[in-house]
């Protein structure tokens, strides 16, 4: 028989309406090497992606081993079989403990995938009734009482064509449905990161947060391998080894389960002093910006505000024409379905753009002279966005009409209810009472900081691994 051969052509389908299968191959065809597609595990990596794949595999040493070695394994959050018995908000904590104190001692604070951000974890307030396997929950009478009236949906089954109850097992109505036998890793210093995610969202915690089935942890102390799981070269490998809901290239989500992360191809940190400073500097930033558009919103709600649209800052008169109206400098001209709005500050003017049939757009330039409207302003718009961050679609038509509309804001009047004039004075009030007490005043600032530790860490990885220029371009090309 003739030898395999030793390079693969293939041509992926990303427009289902061709009409010529010969010329759609010979338009978009592609090179393989035989290693692509040989082993447990496939890739559709380009000849170039699969030299620099090789390389860090043979430069580091696989993430299961590296975590064996400092006593550690890859663990999986916790399944409860039933969510809505076991996961509660602050105030249902609040009422189990005031019933009974002993309740504290097994509801743990919780995060989901969702929460797991790059670099930093947006707690949400959740909590785990953590009754685990063989806990005497008569010691817990209050936890018991609230478990209690979900009872027909915590009995396992004793069949799989029971209609109500968790999958049949050997435990307890009132225990978590998995073992979690390694429970304490969740309340060691540990890595924590998303099982689907579009991008690298790995997260550092001391806190002791427990996690759901959404998230894997790494129970290890190391800050130099947060660094390298977020870096460009680490996604780069991800994106060539775990599998992917939907096509990588169109915003597609991959899998990162521990079947493919147990492979990651580590590299020791332990000597890269300047690697570890600016994952932590990152994340110190990360919380920083975090703690500030927490501390605005709370500001906010303090001088109780109605909510208006954008837009009609922009036309209003009497004492607000005066700070922003004839200073808008606004691109009429692009239309389009708007899918993504941001805002950044920059000297004394604030930067609208947004996503406009999948093309950056600048959509409004505003220069706001006084410091502390403009960063009422921007603080606002901010927030906002942040409060809709899961919204595909802002609308359709002229982007500047649907950003203006689309965007609402705190707005304060003066006394008089007919009065039409924005309360300047109440924002002066609020913007000294935030200045007081925010770690960081211009988000922009600390988030072009953070851009700079990015390249930072890119480069110590690069290094480490031994990539030379051209290699760099590669992964740089795949992972924008």
């Amino acid at each position: 028989t003739d030898a395999p051969a030793e390079k693969i052509s293939f041509t992926p389908v990303r427009n289902k309406g061709f009409e010529n299968v010969a010329e759609e191959v010979e338009k978009h065809a592609q090179t393989l090497s035989r290693e692509a597609v040989s082993g447990e595990h496939w890739t559709l990596a380009s000849e170039e992606e699969m030299a620099v794949l090789k390389k860090m595999e043979k430069a580091g040493t696989q993430l299961v081993e590296y975590l064996e070695s400092h006593g550690a394994s890859i663990r999986r959050g916790v399944l409860t079989g039933f969510n809505e018995a076991f996961i509660i908000n602050s105030d249902t904590r609040a009422t189990l403990i005031k019933e009974d104190p002993k309740s504290e001692e097994i509801i743990k604070p919780l995060i989901v995938g969702d929460d797991v951000r790059r670099y930093q974890i947006n707690y949400q307030g959740k909590h785990l009734i953590f009754s685990r396997r063989g806990i005497d929950i008569d010691s817990y009478p209050a936890v018991k009482k609230h478990l209690s009236k979900y009872k027909a949906d915590l009995t396992p089954k004793k069949n799989k064509t029971d209609k109500r109850g968790r999958k049949p097992g050997n435990y307890k109505w009132y225990e978590i449905q998995d073992t979690v036998d390694y429970y304490e890793d969740f309340e060691r210093p540990k890595i924590v990161y998303p099982d689907i995610s579009m991008t690298a969202r790995f997260a550092y915690d001391e806190t002791g947060f427990f996690s759901t089935n959404t998230t894997y942890i790494l129970p290890i102390k190391d800050i130099g391998l947060l660094a390298l799981l977020n870096s460009r070269l680490g996604f780069f490998w991800m994106a060539d080894t775990c599998s992917v809901l939907g096509d990588f290239d169109e915003r597609g989500r991959l899998r990162l389960f521990s079947e493919f992360i147990e492979k990651f191809p580590t590299c020791d940190t332990s000597k890269e002093i300047k690697l570890a400073e600016s994952a932590r500097r990152q994340m110190q930033l990360q919380k920083d910006i975090r703690l500030s558009t927490s501390l605005f919103y709370q500001h906010v709600n303090n001088y109780s505000p109605s909510f208006e649209q954008f837009e009609g800052y922009y036309w209003l008169e009497g004492a607000y024409s005066g700070v922003l109206k004839k200073k808008m400098l606004i691109d009429s001209d692009v239309e389009g379905t708007v899918t993504v709005i941001n805002v950044r500050e920059e000297g004394n003017k604030l930067l609208l753009s947004a996503v406009v049939d999948e093309i950056s757009e600048d959509i409004a330039e505003i220069t706001v002279e006084d410091e502390d409207i403009r960063l009422f302003f921007y603080y606002s718009v901010r927030t906002f966005l942040e409060e809709h961050s899961n919204k595909k679609k802002w609308g359709k038509g002229k982007a500047a009409q649907v950003v203006l509309r689309a965007l609402k804001i705190p707005y304060f009047r003066p006394h008089e209810p007919d009065d039409p004039k924005l309360n300047l004075e109440q924002i002066g009030m609020l913007m000294a009472e935030f200045r007081a007490e925010a770690p960081v005043l211009h988000i922009s600032e600390a988030e072009k900081e953070i851009e700079q530790l990015e390249r930072e860490i890119d480069r110590i990885v690069y290094d480490l691994y031994g990539l030379s220029e051209e290699e760099r371009a590669v992964v740089e090309s795949k992972v924008l």
